[in-house]
């Protein structure tokens, strides 16, 4: 995931709606298949990529827009699949910044 994109497309986002409610994390994926102990270390960094430098990157840009603007909401990784599911998202005010 390309960071300067990244930070392209949330402001123009913003610069096009005049503002950024809120942002779900809703990728993720799991590409081995094989045993730990077989697996390729490229497969590790592929789905570190894809389950963690997109979410950082993405709250990275819009979270500094969010504060900019006194609202927005929480961030949410959404679980796989069968597993407890995310609280519902809930209204950010300023001095509650659960990201620091």
């Amino acid at each position: 995931m390309d960071e300067n994109a990244v930070n392209a497309l949330v402001a123009g986002l913003v610069a096009r709606h005049g503002r950024l409610d809120a942002l779900v994390n809703a990728v993720g994926g799991y590409d081995a298949g094989a045993p730990l102990w077989e697996m390729e270390t490229g497969v590790l960094d592929r789905m570190l990529a894809l389950n963690l430098r997109s979410g950082y990157l993405l709250a990275r840009a819009c979270v500094p827009a969010m504060l900019k603007q006194g609202r927005g909401a929480r961030q949410c990784r959404r679980p796989p699949p069968r597993s407890t599911p995310c609280p519902p998202l809930a209204p950010m005010s300023p001095p509650r910044r659960p990201w620091r």
